[in-house]
């Protein structure tokens, strides 16, 4: 982190001779910002007014959840051309190409977990699912989340704490301290973008009412209007999505390494 903040991220490059200053492009407003802010008002104005498309949108195996999928997918697609910019990276953040390969490794694995590895797009049945998994499974699917509650709950439960760092916590203390991110430091390429801010608003907000519900009635289960965990889990495949397209579309705009 570097003193000084500028309004805007920029690329501050020395080289043998010169320095480039130039705004920083990243990841377009129709994606970043009106997506992830269309989608839970549809949900909200859908579970008051149209309960039926609501279940439609909501229920395991449905439209929320294939658009997850398919969200993470592209995610995966267009990450892997990372690794074509990595030596653009700071020398102090030449690690990251491997946290890299973790996130896009979590967001495939997240993706076939919620299709169950090709049992929701009808590939086999619950018949057909090997007896060491059906045994352990409580919904008899070829998937691992369901096999434990620390494998549903503890990424999503990680994730969650993640962002709230990443947007409570740290800005917080950039604020205090009065520092900034610059394209030179390692932090910059670790830590997501403003535009990742509208999915992760998402993913801190939609758990609360079913938890405020279920705490306010002493109940252990909220109805079903209440409960949005395909939604959160599409807004988690949003922000992990953004967060990797972010990278690449920035890293792509340095220079090049120059030899000697």
């Amino acid at each position: 982190m570097t003193e000084n903040p500028t309004s805007k991220d920029e690329m501050q490059i020395t080289g043998s001779e010169s320095k480039v200053t130039m705004p920083m492009r990243d990841v377009p407003a129709w994606w970043s910002v009106w997506l992830p802010a269309v989608v839970y008002p549809i949900l909200v104005i859908a579970a008051l007014a149209f309960p039926d498309f609501y279940g439609f949108m909501q229920r395991k195996e449905g439209a929320i959840e294939y658009l997850g999928v398919l969200v993470l997918l592209v995610g995966v697609v267009i990450g892997l051309g990372i690794f074509k910019y990595t030596n653009r990276l700071p020398k102090s953040g030449r690690w990251l190409k491997w946290f890299y390969v973790v996130s896009l490794l979590g967001m495939f694995v997240f993706a076939g977990e919620e299709i169950s590895w090709g049992q929701h797009l009808g590939l086999w049945g619950h018949e057909d699912v090997p007896e060491f998994i059906a045994e352990r499974n409580d919904q008899t699917e070829t998937n691992f989340h369901n096999m434990a509650n620390a494998l549903d709950q503890g990424p999503t439960n990680a994730i969650v704490l993640g962002t709230f760092v990443a947007f409570v916590v740290l800005p917080i203390i950039r604020k205090i301290r009065g520092l900034t991110m610059r394209p030179g430091d390692a932090d910059y390429w670790f830590w997501p973008t403003r535009v990742c801010v509208v999915s992760a608003i998402g993913v801190l907000v939609i758990p609360f009412p079913k938890r405020i519900y279920e705490w306010a009635t002493n109940t252990a289960s909220a109805p079903n209007e209440l409960r949005h965990s395909e939604f959160h889990e599409f807004y988690i495949a949003l922000l992990m999505t953004t967060y990797i397209i972010s990278v690449y579309i920035r890293l792509k705009q340095m220079p090049k390494p120059t030899r000697g």
